[in-house]
């Protein structure tokens, strides 16, 4: 009965855990979409010119479909050249919406992360002298280098990724319906599994970055400590200690970034096994439609060609979810930077101290840098000009 309790204790526990963490989840993406706003119109011209983009490389199948069932049966040499012109013509056009929409998204990722980085820095130069008391430089400055890195990849290249790869896989869905809606319906059963792999082991490489970042932050904060006190080390013989103190700090990095090097390894070839596992499931039951007269053959072409632009996407969505969960575990270390509250602020509707030219005068002035190390207590003196 005891082990009953604590197991369902347990089950409790992690569920509230992984609500908290979807929880903040959501309002982590709604801060990032701050920064995303003012850029929205550059974010309309980049989404319009990616639908076109997309558009025109799902005609691809349908060429093909013309190809087998017209060109190749009725070796219409003048269709076949007509054919070939227009697929030309489409994959120039292709290439140039590409090319806007790229340059676009990655305009707006990129100014989003100037705004982050000045915004941050200027979040740490409001803070008060007990903040640099109580958290150290190196895991400061990991936070400014490593973790905007890690979200200047998310926002610039991942983002563009991401955006391609869901607008393909909606639009290959509907021509799949639209080619043949009982070979879509088969297909389609295999991507609740695939969502819910994909969601699992992405919650955990989330966690498994936020670990790999905490360790990067320790190791340059003894960065940080021996190069600023390099005198110290070096008048003291400490080099050796001080090497064993960063091998054990790029040690732990290494088992943290290998334990989520094994997450995404697993994800990966797991959704790209269920995602071609329909491609030959496509094969069996589209050559049945072919039989019973429902699909000709180069719609079965076409369809497999479709089938491998869902798989794709998905397996690539894959990667990039794993990808995103990174970022996240890093946003949150960056927004804990912003959130933090100086320890002494103006009052509101302060107004701004005129020039003074007099004395300066402390009466029973207490001074500390944390709670329990005082260094002044009860001081009085007089400043004069």
């Amino acid at each position: 009965m005891l082990t009953r309790f604590r197991s369902n204790r347990r089950s409790s526990d992690e569920k509230e855990a992984q609500q908290r963490l979807n929880k903040d989840s959501l309002q982590i993406f709604r801060r990032l979409l701050v920064y995303i706003k003012p850029y929205w119109k550059v974010m309309t011209v980049s989404v319009i010119a990616l639908l076109f983009s997309v558009a025109l490389g799902l005609v691809l199948p349908l060429v093909v479909r013309n190809l087998v069932d017209i060109v190749l049966i009725d070796k219409d040499q003048l269709q076949l050249n007509q054919l070939a012109i227009g697929l030309l013509v489409v994959f120039a056009l292709q290439a140039v919406f590409s090319f806007v929409h790229r340059l676009t998204i990655a305009y707006a990722g990129e100014r989003a992360i100037k705004d982050i980085r000045i915004n941050v820095y200027t979040s740490l130069q409001r803070l008060s002298l007990k903040f640099y008391a109580d958290h150290r430089t190196g895991e400061i400055v990991s936070r400014l280098t490593n973790d905007v890195s890690l979200l200047q990849q998310a926002l610039t290249t991942d983002l563009v990724a991401l955006i391609r790869q869901v607008v393909t896989l909606v639009g290959a869905v509907i021509l799949l319906f639209l080619l043949d809606w009982r070979l879509t319906l088969l297909i389609l059963v295999g991507i609740p599994i695939m969502t819910g792999v994909i969601v699992i082991l992405g919650r955990r490489i989330r966690q498994a970055s936020k670990a790999v970042q905490d360790a990067l932050a320790q190791a340059a904060n003894v960065i940080e400590e021996t190069t600023t006190g390099v005198r110290i080390v070096k008048s003291f013989a400490r080099e050796g200690h001080e090497i064993g103190r960063f091998s054990a700090r790029v040690n732990e990095t290494y088992l943290a970034a290998m334990e989520r090097a094994k997450i995404g390894s697993i994800l990966g070839p797991l959704i790209g096994f269920i995602a071609f596992a329909a491609i030959a499931l496509t094969l069996w039951f589209g050559s049945y439609e072919v039989i019973q007269g429902r699909l000709t053959a180069g719609g079965l072409v076409a369809y497999l060609v479709y089938t491998m632009l869902v798989a794709t996407p998905l397996a690539t969505l894959a990667t990039l979810y794993g990808s995103f969960q990174s970022a996240l575990g890093a946003t949150e270390r960056v927004f804990d930077l912003t959130d933090t509250e100086p320890d002494i602020c103006d009052k509101p509707n302060a107004r701004p101290l005129p020039y003074v030219n007099g004395e300066v005068v402390f009466e029973g002035v207490d001074f500390a840098y944390g709670r329990n190390i005082p260094v002044l207590a009860n001081i009085s003196f007089t400043a004069k000009p």
